[in-house]
Formats: C-alpha cells, structure tokens, sequence
C-alpha cells in the first residue's frame, strides 16, 4: 500500500505551480521536484507545494506524432522527431499533400514516400505510366518521359509527338553531327547521346520495347536545303543481343524509297547488327568500316543513317568515284582495326615495285597478293595502304580513311597513304592513274579526311628506300602540295604498325 499511495502522490505533484528551479528538473525526476518545491514553499512562507490548480502545459500531451513535451519557463516545448515541424509537432511532409493521384504520402526520416497507383509513378505520383510514347495523351508535348516496361525496367526516352499523330518513341536522332556514331557494339548496346539532341537509345533499351506488342518504325529525313521525306515500315522488330539484335523489317510505304533494300532486291531484314568491332554482315568485309556506319548491314548497300554527316557536300561527293570496295575486290577480313583522327595533314605516296595491273580484274588479284604477303608474310592486321590504284585509273580500297596503316613507319597513325601498283624507277603512271589518285585526294579533302593545307611526299623522304620510284617521285616534286622541306612529326603522336615494303 505504501508504495501505491507514492505513486499516486508523485502524479499529483505534476499539478503544482512550478519553481524556475524545479522546472529545469522536471523532465529528469517528478521526486526531485517534488522536494525542492517543498523547499522554496517553506522559505517562502505562504506558499504551498501541493495544492495548486494550475495543471503543466504537458499534462495534456499536445505534442503530436509521438513527439516530447517539455516545459520551459511556464511554457510547454514539444520536441519533435526527425521530419516533422511545427509548435506541437503537427507538419509534416506529407501535411501539403504532395502525392497526386491517390498516392499514399509516408513520412520516411526528414522527407516523404509516395506509394503510387499501379499506372502512376515518379516521386509524387505525377508521372504517367507509359510502356511506350504511344500511350502518352495526344495532347502531350514532345519531350523526354520515363517508360515503364512490363519487365519492371524503366528507361528514358524522347517522345515525339509532332509527327504523324504523335505518339512516336525515338530512337536515333542526328540534328548537327556532333555527336559521333563511329562506334562500337557496347555503346550501340547502351545507347549514347543526349536524349534532347543526338543520340542512339540502345540496343538493349529497344530490344525490350518491342517486345511488349506489335510495332512500326517512321524514318524521317531532311537535306540542307530543307527538303524532307520519310519511309514507313509497318512491321518492325529486334531480337536480343544473343541473336547479334536480328532486325525484322518490311512493308514500306512513304517518299524517301525504300532504303532496305538494294538496286538488286537485297534487304535488309532478318540481319544482325554490325559495328567496327563486330562484323555480322555477309560480305568478306566490316560493312559499318566501309560505310563509316554502324547498322543492320547486309551486303554494304544503301540504308546508312548513322554513317557521315556531311553539310555542303552534294550528292555524288559524299563518297569518293571509282572506288572498288574491298568487298568488290575480294578482301580478307582484317585481324583487328586501330582508328586514327581525320582530317590528316600528310599525305605518302608509295608504289608496290611489283605487277601492273590495267583492268579491275587483274588488280584485284594483285590487290589479293599484295594483302596476302602483308598479312601472312609480314604479320600485319591487314594491306598496309590506305587506298591503292591501278593503271585502270580506278581507285582500290584497302584499309580507307579512318584506320591506322602499315605504310609509313611512324606516320601510320596521322596519315593516310596512296599506292600505284607497278614500278615506277623508269616511268611514270599512266594518266588514268595520276588522274585518279588526284581525284581522291580531293575527295578526302571534300570528306574532312584530309585538311585543305596538306604535305605531300614520297614515301623515300622518311625512309631509306626509292620508293615511290624515280621517275614517279621526280613527277610529284612538282605537284602543288609537295613538301620540298623534311616534314617534322608532331610530338603527340602514337604509333600502331611497322612500315610497309616498296
């Protein structure tokens, strides 16, 4: 009974008129308050402990969301917990309402969770779920929104919505060029770019897509003089990275023609993807090497959009004339590829000091011996030339513009070589050969692969050799670009190959 009765007596002593003193007390022991109050009251005479009306501002509790109360100075102080606010505690974050669309607000720390509706999501439940554009309402204005696919994965895309009724999911975009397509197969895997400008948005992002329902693909093209067309796919599909991501395209309809296929009835459709470090494609080459354009080639034929992008250049010039290709040629596949940076500022002109050749039939053959003794006899990735021409006047592909050759010991990497088959100590070549390796010189200059202001030279003015002949160098010292002056290498450049024979 003794301690029951002490119970009750410590909670009526919570009522009493608190001292400046015991109040600083009061939240560490009611007892000990209880007996410095008893204190003061007897010094001060009248004064008595334990029979005042006026209740403690906490005895109420007013602090909400399990917050303390405390008294100080006559007045109550409600501490609260972590993320809510106020004079007793009553904001929090969820107070405001900030989840839409009957989303639940939880207090989670010093912030909010939404638990959003199954067709809602983003922070606050403002974000639509959509699996693709076409689900956006036809009002919506084009722009970046998230997709949330039936697999649970979510990704970020550009919807257009200005085209066609809308509704449409970006893929690719090319608005300026500065952005470079000349890529390998883990950046077309994931995607590159910015999603506002250009940009690929991956294989893998696509791929799952299109696996949520029946789709169809719009290619819309524009010029430099503003002229526009499209083509329109109504059956498309890409399988998954296993597959090499199989492109399934047909039924066109449209104004730009159909591009997915070639002059001889070849389509693209049902080929894998092929980019500079994968070669899917059917020909003996890497069609996205000769074409600068990683894509679902088939035979290097014409669909090309993530190739060049070339302002000014007209049609005709954005790639160079008589150029047999290395597919044409019959070209081994190179071990493995080096790029270098375009435009180059030198240029090495060489000969072979072996066959001539006067009809594309014959240089094909001399291109294959060439190749093979580079490749087998030398050990090298590939023909060591970047181009090479025949007394036919046509223009051979060997590694092209953009690889690192094996034609100039320490200038492979930041300059491109021509080679005219023969030997050229006692002549000259032919005019059609002088006229095409002019000609494509000029081409390069035209493509950005080689600047306006380049050096000229032999191939004996960096090494110990005659080539490119005495006859023929003696004709290229009087060529407009010759450099007269031993050309000095710049000092950042590195080095990937050996030099070539003569």
């Amino acid at each position: 009974m003794e301690k029951k009765f002490m119970e009750v007596e410590i909670r009526k002593r919570r009522k009493i008129k608190f001292w400046k003193l015991c109040t600083i007390f009061l939240i560490i022991s009611t007892v000990l308050c209880f007996i410095l109050c008893i204190y003061y009251s007897l010094k001060k005479d009248k004064e008595d402990c334990s029979l005042q009306n006026k209740d403690s501002p906490c005895s109420s509790n007013p602090c909400y969301y399990n917050s303390t109360c405390a008294v100080v100075d006559d007045a109550l102080f409600c501490i609260c917990p972590a993320g809510y606010i106020g004079t007793y505690c009553e904001v929090t974050p969820c107070t405001t309402e900030p989840c839409l669309n009957n989303g639940t607000c939880t207090v989670v720390e010093e912030s909010y969770v939404c638990v959003c509706p199954d067709t809602y999501g983003g922070t606050t439940c403002d974000d639509r779920k959509i699996k693709d554009c076409n689900d956006l309402p036809q009002n919506s204005s084009s722009g970046v929104y998230t997709l949330y696919l039936e697999n649970n994965m979510e990704i970020s895309v550009f919807c257009e919505m200005s085209v066609d009724d809308g509704g449409w999911t970006v893929v690719q975009r090319r608005l300026d060029g500065k952005t470079n397509f000349l890529r390998f197969w883990d950046d077309y895997k994931i995607g590159f770019g910015n999603l506002t400008g250009e940009h690929w948005l991956g294989n893998d992002n696509l791929h799952y897509i299109l696996l949520q329902n029946a789709y169809k693909v719009r290619f819309d093209l524009e010029d430099f003089d503003g002229n526009t067309a499209y083509a329109l796919y109504n059956t498309f599909n890409v399988s998954n990275e296993e597959s090499g991501y199989t492109l399934r395209i047909s039924d066109y309809s449209g104004t730009a023609g159909d591009s997915m296929k070639d002059s001889q009835g070849n389509t693209h459709d049902n080929f894998m993807f092929t980019t500079i470090d994968r070669d899917n494609d059917v020909t003996s080459s890497n069609c996205a090497i000769n074409k600068l354009s990683p894509w679902w080639h088939a035979r290097c034929t014409w669909s090309n959009i993530n190739g060049l992008y070339l302002e000014g250049l007209n049609k005709g010039v954005m790639s160079c004339d008589n150029v047999v290709t290395r597919d044409q040629w019959g070209a081994r596949p190179s071990k493995s590829i080096n790029l270098m940076s375009t435009p180059v500022s030198f240029v090495f002109i060489h000969h072979t000091a072996m066959s001539y050749c006067f009809d594309q039939n014959a240089c094909s053959q001399e291109l294959k011996v060439i190749q093979n003794f580079h490749m087998d006899n030398r050990s090298w990735d590939d023909i060591g030339y970047n181009f090479m021409i025949g007394e036919d006047g046509q223009v051979y592909e060997a590694r092209g513009w953009d690889r690192v050759g094996a034609h100039t010991h320490g200038w492979n990497d930041i300059a491109v070589a021509f080679s005219i088959m023969g030997n050229f100590n006692d002549r000259v070549p032919n005019d059609k050969a002088l006229t095409a390796l002019k000609n494509v010189i000029a081409c390069g200059i035209r493509m950005g692969k080689i600047t306006h202001n380049y050096k000229m030279y032999g191939h004996r003015d960096v090494r110990q050799t005659e080539c490119p002949g005495n006859s023929f160098y003696a004709l290229l010292q009087t060529w407009p670009h010759f450099g007269h002056t031993k050309p000095v290498k710049p000092t950042s450049s590195s080095h990937h190959q050996t030099q070539t024979s003569d």
